[in-house]
């Protein structure tokens, strides 16, 4: 083909020898150009050229990269994106209403303590640490007392909400009064933590045993507090006050756990639809299974037990 001989919508320069680094190309009027004509100077120039099979695959990439710089692609990528977001808050607001409906069938919280705990006898397995990771959503003073007492009443030793926003931290006070005054949660059943110092609220100067430990995590508890982890150990390496060969995995996670004070949580559960952790205590979620909701949002006791019922059937193998 000789050099700087139109096709289609674009003008060509230079021979085309076979690779898409030899064609350059010009984007012509999109608009006033018709389908008939690019086809019919494009099939023309076909028949004469022994590289047919080269040529049409030029030509595509040459209308791809045209359609990519033109508006055309992005006003097709806006509009499935608005489909797509569209779909998303229907199918969060049906889930509200299902679950706003089944609420008027279900019983109510003080009732569902004895239904959860009778539940939990029919089960395989369950969870010593539950742990909640909110992402994106806002946690309601009722979601977050049901939930300590579901557990409280299905045996679960520690309930960990972690929200990323450090909402939840910033209000814990307000959290832990609506759950003691609004719930009728006798406090000596409850160890409330948001620090990782271990210093924990709930009656412990006479000697009673604790049921349940709910602790508010932030951003502030996952990477960063491992850093901060890391640069003691090596500033007491430095210091000569333990050993640089010493400092390995094993001393890690045992420095971890002093900081945090409490187990690796067995399950969690992601709110949301974004399918992430949010930055949630990445040295403890090694053996963690991960469960998805839809939001957080009206959860009522049959989707907690359904969720409880998901783990026991899980088969963890733990590597072997």
């Amino acid at each position: 083909m000789a050099s700087g001989k139109e096709v289609g919508l674009w003008q060509f320069r230079g021979p085309l020898r076979g690779s898409f680094g030899a064609l350059s190309y010009e984007p012509r009027n999109f608009v006033t150009v018709t389908s008939h004509r690019v086809w019919s100077k494009f099939s023309s120039r076909m028949e004469c050229s022994s590289q047919r099979p080269t040529l049409i695959i030029q030509a595509v990439m040459a209308e791809t990269i045209f359609l990519l710089r033109s508006g055309i692609f992005r006003l097709i990528i806006s509009f499935l994106h608005l489909v797509y977001s569209g779909l998303e808050h229907f199918d969060k607001a049906w889930a509200l209403f299902k679950r706003k409906l089944e609420r008027r069938f279900h019983l109510r919280v003080r009732d569902s303590e004895s239904y959860v705990s009778d539940f939990v006898t029919t089960l395989k397995k369950c969870p010593s640490h539950l742990a909640v990771i909110t992402g994106t959503e806002k946690v309601n003073f009722e979601d977050f007392s049901n939930l300590v007492i579901w557990c409280l009443a299905a045996g679960i030793s520690y309930i960990s909400f972690y929200d990323c926003t450090g909402y939840l931290k910033d209000n814990k006070e307000i959290y832990f009064k609506y759950l003691v005054n609004n719930k009728k949660l006798d406090p000596n059943y409850v160890s409330f933590s948001s620090n990782m110092n271990g210093v924990r609220n709930g009656c412990k100067k006479n000697g009673f045993k604790r049921k349940i430990h709910v602790n508010i995590l932030s951003i502030e508890d996952g990477k960063p507090l491992f850093v901060k982890l890391v640069k003691n150990l090596w500033g007491k390496a430095l210091s000569s006050e333990i050993n640089a060969v010493d400092i390995n995995e094993r001393l890690i996670d045992e420095e971890m756990h002093n900081m945090i004070g409490f187990i690796d949580p067995e399950l969690a559960i992601i709110c949301g639809r974004v399918q992430s952790t949010f930055g949630f205590l990445p040295w403890h979620i090694r053996l963690t299974e991960f469960l998805q909701i839809p939001t957080i949002e009206n959860i009522n006791v049959s989707e907690f037990t359904s969720i409880l019922k998901r783990y026991s059937m899980c088969n963890q193998r733990f590597g072997t």
